[in-house]
C-alpha cells in the first residue's frame, strides 16, 4: 500500500505521514499479511490475563473482523505492533493517533488488541529471565487500570489509549516489573534525585538541591526563579542549599558537611529503580513497605544488584496532597519518605485521573474527595505540580509516617 494512500484512509496528517516515510519500506517489507494476534483464539487466551472488570472480551472479539478485513487497520496494526517491537522503537511512534476515522469509538479496542500481541513477548522476557509466572501476571494487571483511564476519558468506552501503548516496550525489555502494590523501572539515578549523602556512623542524612536548580520567591522550583543553587565540592568538603525531608527548600542558606563524615548515599553509575504506581487503589503504607522490600529482594535474586534507593516522581507525590487530602493513602506515601521539590505541570494527574489533559473543572463530578481536592486547587488558582520522593533500602525496616521527618531535624 502507497504511504499517502494509507495515511488518507486514516485521516493521518502530513505531519504523521512524514514520521513513517523514512520507515515504510521497511515496515512494508517486514509485514507478514497475516497477523496471529488479531485471531479470535490469540485473543480469547491473552486477554483475561487482564483481569478487567467490568470485562469487555465480547467487545474486542466484535472488533477484531473489521480490522482483519480493513487493509489499512490491518497494516496499522503491523505499524504499531512492528514499531513497539523492533530493535529500536520506532521514532514518533507515540505521536500517531488512534484509527477513529474507521472505528470510531472502537478505536480503544483496536489498540487494546495490538497491545495485548505483545503479550507472550513480556511471558518469554520473564521466562529468560527465570521469574516465577506470578510475576507475569501481576505485571498483566497494568492493563485494567490503564483501560480504567481509557473509560473515564471516553463515556465509559472499552479501550486503551494509544499514548499508553509505548509503556508496554518497558515489560518487553525487561526493564519494567511489578512487585507487590508497585512497578519498579531499572535504571541509574535519575535527573530529579538530589544529592544525597549519608552519615558514615550513624546513618544520618544530608539532602543537597543538585547544582543549578531554580526556585521562585515561594521557595518552589521553577524554570526562570529568583534563586539558583549551587553545589559545590572542595576542601574535602560539600557545601550546597539544605533539602528537608518534607521537601522545603532553604533557598538562600548553605550547609557545609564534611567528606570524613559523610558519603555519597548512592553512586551516579549504579541501578535506582523508579517507582511507578499501576492504577486499582489500596495504596497502603503497609503494602507501600512490603512493595519495596519485596523489591530489595527481587533485584538481589534474580539480577544480582544490591538496590540502595528508590525514589518516584509522581502527580501522586503533589505536595498539596497533604492538606487537600491530609488522611489519604497519598498523602501518608508522601510522609513516609524524603521528598523532593519538583517542576510545576499544570497537567500533573489529569489524565490519570479523568482520561484526558483538558478538563473543564465547572463539569467535574463532586462525589470523589480526590475530583473536589483538584478542584480545590484549581479554584485557589494553586498550579497542579509532581513530587519526588525517595527511599534509601537501609531505613526499609524503620520507617513509619514521618520517620524522615523526625530524623531529617538532626540535619537540617
Amino acid at each position: 500500500m502507497i504511504l499517502a494512500d494509507f495515511c488518507k484512509t486514516l485521516g493521518f496528517s502530513e505531519d504523521q505521514e512524514s514520521i513513517l516515510a523514512p520507515f515504510w519500506k521497511e515496515i512494508l517489507e517486514n509485514f507478514p499479511g497475516d497477523l496471529a494476534f488479531l485471531d479470535e483464539d490469540f485473543q480469547k487466551k491473552w486477554y483475561p490475563q487482564i483481569g478487567n472488570d467490568p470485562d469487555f472480551l465480547p467487545e474486542l472479539l466484535q472488533v477484531l473482523p473489521a480490522i482483519r478485513n480493513t487493509p489499512a487497520l490491518k497494516l496499522y496494526a503491523w505499524v504499531l505492533y512492528y514499531g513497539l517491537n523492533r530493535k529500536e522503537i520506532l521514532p514518533g511512534l507515540n505521536t500517531l493517533p488512534p484509527p477513529e476515522k474507521l472505528l470510531g469509538d472502537r478505536a480503544g479496542l483496536f489498540v487494546l488488541a495490538v497491545a495485548i500481541g505483545s503479550f507472550p513477548l513480556i511471558a518469554e522476557t520473564h521466562r529468560r529471565l527465570g521469574l516465577p509466572e506470578h510475576y507475569t501476571t501481576d505485571l498483566f494487571n497494568w492493563f485494567a487500570g490503564a483501560c480504567r483511564i481509557h473509560r473515564a476519558g471516553h463515556g465509559g468506552v472499552p479501550g486503551l489509549c494509544l499514548n499508553q501503548y509505548f509503556w508496554v516496550r518497558h515489560y518487553i525489555d525487561g526493564k519494567l516489573f511489578r512487585i507487590g502494590r508497585f512497578e519498579y523501572l531499572i535504571h541509574p539515578v535519575r535527573e530529579f534525585v538530589p544529592a544525597v549523602f549519608r552519615n558514615k556512623k550513624d546513618g544520618r542524612l544530608a539532602v543537597f538541591a543538585p547544582d543549578g536548580w531554580s526556585f521562585d520567591e515561594n521557595g518552589e522550583r521553577a524554570e526562570n526563579g529568583v534563586f539558583r543553587t549551587e553545589l559545590i565540592y572542595a576542601d574535602n568538603s560539600v557545601t550546597g542549599t539544605p533539602i528537608g525531608p518534607d521537601g522545603k527548600t532553604y533557598c538562600g542558606q548553605t550547609q557545609t558537611i564534611s567528606l570524613e563524615d559523610f558519603e555519597p548515599a548512592v553512586s551516579p553509575w549504579e541501578w535506582v529503580p523508579s517507582i511507578h504506581i499501576p492504577g486499582g487503589g489500596g495504596m497502603s503504607p503497609e503494602k507501600v513497605l512490603d512493595s519495596m522490600k519485596q523489591a530489595k529482594v527481587f533485584f538481589k535474586k534474580y539480577f544480582k544488584r544490591d538496590i540502595r534507593m528508590f525514589t518516584c516522581s509522581s502527580w501522586i507525590l503533589n505536595p498539596d496532597w497533604e492538606k487537600e487530602l491530609p488522611d489519604s493513602n497519598m498523602a501518608k506515601f508522601i510522609r513516609l519518605g524524603w521528598n523532593v521539590p519538583a517542576m510545576p505541570w499544570n497537567k500533573a494527574g489529569l489524565f490519570f485521573v479523568f482520561g484526558k489533559d483538558d478538563v473543564d473543572y465547572d463539569a467535574l463530578p463532586q462525589d470523589n474527595a480526590l475530583y473536589r481536592a483538584f478542584c480545590n486547587l484549581h479554584k485557589k488558582g494553586r498550579c497542579l505540580r509532581a513530587g519526588s520522593i525517595f527511599f534509601m533500602t537501609e531505613d526499609l525496616d524503620k520507617l513509619h509516617d514521618g520517620f524522615y521527618r523526625e530524623k531529617g531535624k538532626e540535619i537540617c
